[in-house]
């Protein structure tokens, strides 16, 4: 397994200790994860129909909630728990589809 060093730097009178980084090891498998996770994935395929599955059916579950919740801090949260398993299943999609 080969490793990676990013920011290394010498600390002397050009690098003052408040400015010194030490070096960053990475290994293939952290910049394999870095590279999967930290890039723009373009739709492929059927991607986009899934998407709007997945859209659709959170709309549908953030309907419910809406109509059957009292405006609330707990509402507010179930809403915002569903856009975040919308963008965990979209990631799933572009990430792994």
């Amino acid at each position: 397994m080969s490793e990676h060093t990013m920011g290394v730097e010498q600390n002397n009178a050009q690098n003052p200790p408040e400015q010194y980084h030490p070096p960053i090891t990475l290994s293939d498998q952290d910049i394999a994860y870095l590279d999967k996770t930290f890039q723009y994935h373009p739709p492929k395929g059927d991607q986009s129909a899934m998407y709007g599955r997945i859209r659709s059916a959170v709309r549908s579950a953030a309907i419910t909630v809406i109509t059957n919740c009292p405006q609330s801090r707990e509402r507010s949260l179930a809403l915002t728990k569903l856009e975040e398993a919308c963008m965990w299943a979209n990631a799933a999609v572009a990430r792994n589809g």
